[in-house]
Parts: structure tokens; C-alpha cells; sequence
């Protein structure tokens, strides 16, 4: 059985990985944005500073960030 902790590492690592789909990395990042964290802030704020990376995912980590601050 995976642990909270091993979700998180999953969740991290979808997000970072720019072959997982579009869509996996929102998904990734809507989730780290509820879990929260220093840990998930930071991944978050590093896909939200990148040009590099799609517009959906950006908005997606600027909601997350925004969720995460909130808790």
C-alpha cells in the first residue's frame, strides 16, 4: 500500500516530467496545490517562473500556489 509520502513523489514527479501528458501535470499540480507544503510550493513556483512550459500548466500551478497558501 503507498504511503501519503509516496503519492507526493509521485505527484512531484508527473510534474516534472515533460513527457506525462497535459493534462496528468495539472492534475499533478492541482493536487500538490492541496496538499500544500514548502516542498510542493517551491515545484509549483519553478513551473510557474518557466516559459518554457504550457500555459495550461503555468495557470494551473499560479491556482495551486494560491490554494497552497491559503491552508
Amino acid at each position: 500500500m503507498a504511503t501519503p509520502q509516496d503519492a507526493f513523489k509521485e505527484l512531484l514527479s508527473l510534474l516534472d516530467s515533460p513527457t506525462t501528458p497535459l493534462d496528468l501535470r495539472v492534475a499533478a499540480a492541482d493536487g500538490l496545490g492541496t496538499i500544500g507544503g514548502e516542498v510542493a510550493r517551491e515545484a509549483l513556483l519553478k513551473i510557474l517562473q518557466s516559459k518554457t512550459q504550457a500555459l495550461a500548466l503555468r495557470s494551473a500551478a499560479a491556482r495551486a500556489i494560491a490554494h497552497a497558501y491559503r491552508q
